[in-house]
């Protein structure tokens, strides 16, 4: 009876056994090895391309009470993709490297992503859906539920505002014999918040003899001498309610009619663009830059330019250029009584690279540097605008964090060729006086082409 008792006992501990090691074998499966954190002795090189290396130091700090060692290695920004890319396929490269938004539909299998796991207790797509804004989740998960990056910051598109051009405007007209209207007043007293004031401020601040402008409330409308001139394109489709792809993914649609945010028919991708080029068409009243002028971002450190449009990192270059420059750095316009206010943002991701030795101790390295602490200060030292949602202390579109929140996305098959392209249809109308309308149709027949070919 003792014995029976015994092998009985022995079973049952064989059998409670057995099926731990069943559950750790399927945790094992759904999981896979990049997607434990385990942070432990080894060492892992991270490249970067935009500038960040030193606010790394308390993350390095951090990870060595766990024998974890970082190496940051700072690549050429101009020279960082091409790199990147011959490095992978000679079979080597980093642990870990950062790619920009845009750049995942051309380079995801360059990736070891974080693969999607789901249990009683977490589901890691949803996970990731509910720390960040929408655009970053359709951008940084995949068809599968795996995670190609997570980002810490964003970099916003915002207005930046020549407050010392508009003081001066006030006294000039403040020194005339009508004076200055309380309507105009009323304008000037903040930065415009709707497309139709940012006109009405622009027509206010141009000055201009025929086609020279010599005073520009504006720079806008040109390819050449813009930075991200594509993007503020892109801003302006996306709020006017355009829908950038068919159904099945495989042409552009942006040129054709569509409806609006109120049911009416309406052609938002050419009313952009027509919008966007009239600041360089010398028959539109708000002409107010072209394509002899200097680059935008200098020529508003100069203090010649009234209104600007540009990322929010570019605040360091106008502090550097011209710390006394009196200026201020306000939410984009909107389209008035629009329905979906938006914002346009890039940023970029920590991501592993495919080739890498360590995908365990990467992914579990970008986990730490994702916790709240390392996190914050890695925003503070970067001096860039945060993008977990945690992080942001607005939701609403009349804010940059807003905007952050409400940012929408253009998918992209090869980021440098869509943007080539979409210059292109700025160059034809401003340079080669292409009618918008057809710019616009031979901008998306070279995208669907693109589209078609990935």
């Amino acid at each position: 009876m003792g014995n029976k008792k015994l092998l009985i006992g022995i079973g049952a501990g064989l059998f409670v056994v057995f099926l731990i090691l069943i559950i750790l074998m399927a945790s094992g499966k759904n999981n896979g090895t990049n997607n434990q954190v385990v942070l432990g002795p080894g060492t892992v090189t991270l490249w970067t391309p935009i500038g960040d290396e030193a606010a790394y130091a308390p993350i390095i700090e951090k990870l060595q009470e766990t024998d974890t060692v970082l190496n940051i290695v700072a690549k050429n920004p101009a020279t960082y993709e091409e790199d990147l890319v011959n490095a992978i396929a000679s079979g080597g490269g980093p642990d870990i490297f950062m790619i920009k938004n845009d750049w995942v539909p051309k380079h995801y299998q360059k990736i070891s992503p974080q693969l999607y796991t789901k249990s009683r207790y977490s589901d890691t797509a949803k996970d990731f859906k509910a720390m960040y804004p929408a655009a970053v989740a359709n951008e940084m998960i995949g068809s599968g539920g795996d995670i190609f990056g997570y980002p810490a910051t964003s970099d916003p598109l915002v207005l930046y505002v020549n407050q010392g051009m508009i003081d001066d405007y006030k006294v000039q007209l403040n020194n005339t014999e009508d004076g200055m209207s309380d309507e105009v007043a009323s304008l000037l007293l903040k930065p415009p918040a709707t497309w139709d004031d940012f006109k009405k401020v622009v027509k206010l601040l141009t000055v201009k003899n025929g086609a020279v402008v010599i005073r520009s409330g504006a720079a806008l409308g040109t390819s050449n001498n813009i930075n991200g001139a594509q993007d503020i394109l892109y801003l302006m489709m996306l709020q006017n309610g355009t829908s950038f792809l068919s159904a099945d993914g495989k042409s552009a649609v942006f040129q054709l009619q569509q409806k609006s945010q109120r049911g009416d028919d309406v052609y938002p991708g050419l009313n952009a663009l027509d919008l966007y080029t009239s600041f360089a068409n010398p028959a539109s009243d708000v002409y107010c830059w072209n394509e002899s002028l200097p680059n935008a971002l200098d020529y508003f450190t100069q203090g010649k330019v009234g209104l600007m449009i540009g990322y929010a990192s570019q605040e360091n270059y106008i502090q550097q250029m011209d710390p006394n420059l009196n200026y201020e750095v306000a939410p984009l316009p909107q389209v008035r009584q629009t329905l979906s206010p938006s914002g346009f943002s890039q940023y970029w991701s920590w991501t592993v690279n495919r080739n890498s030795k360590f995908k365990k101790l990467s992914w579990a390295v970008i986990s730490s540097m994702m916790e709240s602490k390392s996190r914050g200060d890695y925003v503070i030292a970067t001096k860039r605008s945060p993008i977990v949602l945690e992080d942001l202390d607005s939701k609403t579109g009349n804010t940059i964090s807003g905007q952050i929140y409400l940012s929408k996305t253009v998918y992209k098959p090869d980021e440098l060729k869509y943007n080539s392209i979409m210059l292109k249809s700025i160059y034809d109308v401003t340079h080669a006086h292409q009618p918008i309308g057809i710019s616009l149709q031979n901008a998306a027949r070279d995208i669907t082409a693109l589209l078609q070919k990935k």
